[in-house]
């Protein structure tokens, strides 16, 4: 009894922080480039961006790098009103945010638009790779932009091997199946009706058969040798 305790301790420890699945309460704070807000630490704003891991990228200066905030942690401020003549009205505080329709026939083809997402492939490395791009992969809330698509640089699975208690503990895995640790590079791209931000990483996996007979994959953190994240925005 005490050395099963001891293991979920230990779970508890590896599982801290690394759920592959963004929190559903920062998607649903989905802000709009041009949104002007403040972060947890104070400092003020303009949404220029985001990522596929939950942050928002924010300039606070017009010449210096953008921050990058998580997306539960900003707050949305209104925007410092340009000054108006007498004759003219004030600029609205943030811009108006298109349907999804309005980008689909406004913006201009081969303009700064992101990729394509990888198609489905056959196989089990094809069926790992699908799981893993449709975690990272968003299609925007009705009436906001900011699609999300994915392809891979590289993607290496290594031999199957039974899962063990820690497994179980840790993940739900269904013991029957193999076990399978995947590395792999992959590129994001966030299209946004302004501006495109893409995302290099390389990312560690550990894919699996859950209890429920679901294919998961989940991150197992960095090792040795591993590409650090870099991120570019462009303006359309």
């Amino acid at each position: 009894m005490r050395r099963f305790a001891s293991l979920t301790a230990s779970a508890a420890i590896l599982t801290s922080g690394l759920g592959f699945e963004p929190p559903a309460s920062a998607w649903e704070q989905d802000l709009p480039i041009g949104t002007c807000v403040k972060t947890g630490a104070g400092s003020k704003g303009v949404i220029t961006g985001a990522d596929a891991l939950d942050h928002y990228l924010i300039r606070a200066d017009l010449n210096g790098a953008p921050l990058r905030e998580y997306r539960g942690s900003v707050t949305v401020i209104p925007c410092p009103a340009a000054a108006a003549g007498p004759n003219e009205q004030p600029a609205p505080p943030n811009p108006p945010v298109r349907s999804s329709t309005d980008r689909a026939t406004t913006r201009p083809t081969g303009a700064g638009g992101c990729f394509a997402s990888e198609p489905e492939r056959a196989g089990l490395e094809g069926s790992l790779r699908g799981v893993i791009r449709r975690a990272f992969e968003k299609e925007p809330p009705a009436g906001l932009d900011g699609a999300v698509t994915v392809r891979f640089q590289s993607f290496r699975v290594s031999p199957g091997r039974r899962g063990d208690i820690i497994d179980r503990v840790q993940y739900e895995v269904d013991l029957s199946k193999p076990v399978y640790s995947v590395r792999a590079q992959l590129e994001t791209c966030t299209d946004y009706r302004s501006a495109t931000t893409t995302r290099q990483m390389e990312r560690n996996f550990l894919c699996f058969t859950n209890r429920s007979g679901g294919q998961n994959c989940s991150t197992t953190g960095t090792t040795g040798g591993m590409r650090k994240d870099t991120e570019q925005y462009v303006p359309k």
